[in-house]
């Protein structure tokens, strides 16, 4: 008796396309490892470029206030180095400022429409940017918040 050949239900596939396949599945996978090691990087360089801006923007309004003799000295502390004291972050001006550096006059005479905020900022009073008068005369703004290590100072 002889046997009839029935056309096989498996089919293959090219090979070209097979690698293909293989390739496109690796691509996947590097890139949700990527992400899970790395998962919000660019926001945080996002966010780090906002505080180093911030602070560029505030040492500009201090320097333009304090060029003009006619005004009283802004109340920022003289220290060594900026950073970690809460006598020296920047108050907000939405709240009343209790302790820190009042800095509202700043936007009264329109050189900022408003007090920058780091985007993290935790505290309800303080904008989260720090000033300090240095002994050898500048000023420097500091953002401590700063992640991925950054440290963010302008100024000196």
């Amino acid at each position: 008796m002889q046997r009839i050949r029935t056309p096989s239900r498996k089919t293959r596939c090219n090979p070209a396309v097979e690698v293909l396949l293989i390739v496109m599945a690796l691509g996947m996978l590097s890139v949700l490892w990527m992400f899970s090691q790395h998962p919000f990087s660019a926001q945080i360089q996002a966010r780090n470029a906002q505080r180093e801006a911030d602070a560029q923007r505030l040492l500009h309004a201090i320097a333009s206030y304090e060029s003009v003799s006619s005004h009283p000295p802004l109340p920022i502390p003289y220290r060594e180095h900026c950073g970690g004291n809460s006598l020296e972050e920047i108050c907000r001006t939405s709240a009343p400022c209790q302790k820190g550096v009042d800095l509202s006059v700043l936007t009264k005479e329109g050189l900022l429409s408003s007090l920058p905020i780091d985007p993290q900022a935790s505290d309800a009073g303080g904008t989260g940017y720090f000033a300090v008068h240095v002994k050898s005369g500048g000023t420097i703004i500091c953002a401590p918040r700063a992640e991925n290590g950054v440290k963010i100072e302008v100024g000196g």
